[in-house]
């Protein structure tokens, strides 16, 4: 046979093999491009988009400083607040080649803010059921409460609600095993929207990929990502601890339950709980998409901030649609307590120990009147009793 012949037909074949592979789009691209907008959806996290963009590089807004744990330090990683909240975020760095952890469970009723120039103590943010709005948590005790180890050379980020504070003001945090961060000064605004945000379960990352509203129902798709090479711990994320916060109607949404008690969420692991899913079958290099369905806030709600489980906020996630169902939810609020500022303006001397207030001649004469006149009717009192 010519030579020539058959080096043509190879050439032909493989041309053909070609315009066959070109000609047609694969199912998954045909129905993103002709399909409904859920269609679309489904094709986003194919593996041919390319890998997730990374979490902003860490930045911080203070100097590391030691803990009560050995080897540990604490830097302030964000204070910024809008819609009414204050976000304060803390990363306790683990510098050791072991798991470490504290002496007691971080709770986070121990976390608070004082106002340096209004001299207020603001208490973290707590939900109608107890909670404070607070994580990483792995215990409803005290209200939330962190137990578990540090990861060896590991970064984790505890992160807490407040009250904003007046604009400009500075403030100090205290916490447990940092103790204090002083002279923060809170920004003003929103992070980035859509950027994904770090897990303290190593090295998982999440991101929202869509939030729409309609029927009643808030619709939100997750992304979460594992672009390490490996995942280590044991933890499992319960849905019952999931929610959408309103900061500015100060509500939170728990997901919608069917029922069966089971929540409206996949993937679903086991049903403990109403649901769980462990964040550790995520593996390297891999990816879970997560679908959540929460009551949908009132349409006036234009963003809302999603709350995971050993993530921090998915902070202000634009609103889609229209068709909320209306005011529910859970009703959230702060506390704070003007002792400082009293204490301030009485000149007080406060101590450990004690309280000392030096106060005029007159006024405690007016002191010892107003008690000799609570005596005299408490006897009176008595003997007309008797």
């Amino acid at each position: 046979m010519d030579r020539r012949f058959v080096v043509l037909a190879l050439v032909c074949g493989l041309l053909a093999g070609c315009n066959k592979s070109g000609g047609a789009a694969p199912s998954g691209a045909t129905a993103a491009a002709n399909g409904p907008a859920s269609a679309a959806l489904a094709a986003a996290p194919d593996s041919a988009a390319g890998p997730p963009p990374p979490p902003p590089a860490p930045t911080y807004v203070t100097a590391a400083q030691p803990t009560d744990i050995p080897g540990v330090t604490a830097q302030v990683a964000y204070v910024r607040q809008y819609d009414g909240v204050l976000h304060v975020g803390v990363v306790l760095h683990n510098g050791n080649d072991r798991r470490v952890h504290a002496d007691q469970p971080i709770a986070f009723k121990d976390f608070d803010l004082v106002d340096a120039k209004a001299n207020r103590k603001l208490f973290p943010l707590k939900d109608a059921l107890g909670r404070y709005l607070g994580g990483p948590s792995d215990s409803a005790v005290q209200g939330g409460r962190w137990g578990k180890e540090l990861a060896p050379r590991s970064d984790t980020l505890f992160w807490v609600l407040f009250d904003a504070a007046p604009a400009g003001d500075t403030v100090r945090l205290e916490g447990p095993v940092f103790h204090s961060f002083d002279n923060l000064t809170p920004t003003e605004g929103a992070p980035a929207a859509g950027a994904p945000v770090a897990s303290s379960a190593p090295s998982l990352q999440a991101a929202v990929m869509s939030a729409e509203r309609a029927n009643g129902e808030l619709h939100v798709r997750v992304r979460i990502d594992n672009p390490g090479d490996r995942m280590t711990g044991d933890q499992v994320l319960s849905y019952a601890d999931v929610y959408a916060l309103d900061p500015i109607g100060k509500r939170s949404y728990p997901l919608l339950k069917g029922a069966d008690g089971i929540f409206v969420a996949t993937p679903l692991d086991d049903r403990v709980n109403g649901g769980r899913w462990p964040l550790y079958k995520t593996g390297a290099h891999g990816q879970q998409i997560m679908d959540l369905t929460f009551p949908a806030p009132p349409d006036q709600v234009k963003a809302v901030d999603i709350v995971l489980p050993w993530f921090p906020p998915l902070e202000h996630v634009a609103l889609s649609g229209v068709g909320g169902a209306g005011p529910a939810g859970v009703a959230v609020a702060g506390a704070a307590t003007p002792l400082q500022r009293a204490l301030a303006d009485l000149k007080a001397d406060v101590t450990p120990q004690a309280v000392k207030v030096d106060l005029s001649a007159d006024v405690l004469l007016q002191i010892g009147r107003k008690i000799k006149k609570v005596r005299a009717k408490i006897i009176g009192g008595t003997n007309a009793a008797s």
